[in-house]
């Protein structure tokens, strides 16, 4: 709902919201938004259930987010020659750039997953 609102009610449907307004609210709005997203994130949590299934939750996590970089990584160094800003780029600096967006991918994946598992209500050891 909201990210439908935003698409049209924004610069390149309605109009509504210029690209100048934007621009000026980009910063503040984007760590309101932020904050919003990882208190949701942390009220989901409940420690007695974390600590009961710690050890697991931490080998899941840590496979999800070496796979995620990993994939991520490789996919950007695949198409590194399709992408306008890395054409020139010696293979180190292709590295670095792939290198940083699978470390944002892993970044986002766990507000992500939070999301999903509130929108379909999952139930289990690894979903509270």
């Amino acid at each position: 709902g909201y990210l439908a609102t935003g698409l049209i009610t924004g610069p390149y449907v309605l109009g509504l919201v210029s690209e100048a307004a934007l621009a000026a609210v980009r910063g503040p709005l984007d760590q309101v938004c932020l904050a919003c997203i990882a208190l949701a994130a942390g009220s989901e949590l409940h420690m007695v259930e974390l600590r009961r299934t710690f050890s697991n939750v931490s080998y899941i996590t840590i496979g999800i987010s070496a796979a995620t970089w990993l994939f991520v990584t490789a996919v950007l160094m695949i198409l590194a020659n399709q992408i306008d800003f890395m054409r020139e780029m010696g293979t180190v600096q292709r590295m670095c750039v792939a290198s940083t967006g699978g470390t944002v991918m892993v970044a986002r994946s766990p507000a992500t997953a939070i999301a999903v598992l509130k929108e379909v209500e999952g139930r289990g050891p690894f979903c509270s």
